[in-house]
């Protein structure tokens, strides 16, 4: 399975069709909520099984399908950003393209920013991610330009986990320091301008 960061920011027929996920992404909103979140249109199934379901409710279906100690470590990691951003934007991708086929992880995401591509395009995405995988759970802070900062700044503190670039990845929460790995989501949300919008060819 291709790692969403590797979609992110790759040029393979994959990440053209994770890109399309993000595509689809700007299509439905539920207008009733606020502040607005907005559902996953992309999410096939979900949608179609059941179209009222918010984005919230997505999120809580894919949690708690997961297995112990998977699942309740991601109901910790939802309950601690969404307090840490109460109002932020919710975003829910199932991992399929265009033409269902699955090119990813199911992720969740929250905040937004703007990417921005060498061909002068630019489309929103979330700024920081949950995903589990056959390992573990993987965190994503996107939108940072210095693809050294996360693993300079949390690598050496945050216990038994692999720090790259934009990932997070780790085995269970009893295995690294949640207070750290709070604070890199804190600063994922919230960083400055220096470290936003990143350009990808």
């Amino acid at each position: 399975m291709v790692p969403v960061v590797a979609l992110f920011l790759g040029k393979s027929a994959a990440g053209r069709g994770f890109r399309g996920q993000m595509k689809k992404s700007e299509s439905t909103y539920n207008s009733r909520a606020s502040p607005p979140v907005f559902r996953a249109a992309w999410c096939t199934l979900a949608t179609l099984e059941i179209p009222h379901m918010t984005v919230e409710d997505q999120i809580e279906r894919y949690i708690e399908s997961q297995l112990e100690p998977k699942r309740s470590d991601l109901h910790a990691l939802h309950r601690i950003i969404r307090q840490a951003a109460p109002s932020c934007r919710l975003w829910f991708l199932d991992g399929t393209d265009d033409n269902g086929k699955t090119v990813t992880n199911p992720n969740v995401g929250y905040g937004v920013q703007t990417i921005r591509y060498a061909d002068g395009k630019s489309r929103e995405f979330y700024r920081v991610g949950l995903s589990a995988n056959k390992a573990g759970i993987s965190v994503y802070i996107l939108g940072l330009n210095d693809k050294e900062y996360l693993a300079q700044k949390y690598a050496k503190a945050i216990g038994k986990a692999s720090v790259s670039g934009y990932c997070i990845k780790f085995k269970t929460l009893r295995a690294i320091s949640l207070h750290v790995l709070e604070t890199a989501i804190r600063d994922g949300l919230t960083t400055s301008s220096t470290h936003n919008s990143p350009t990808i060819a």
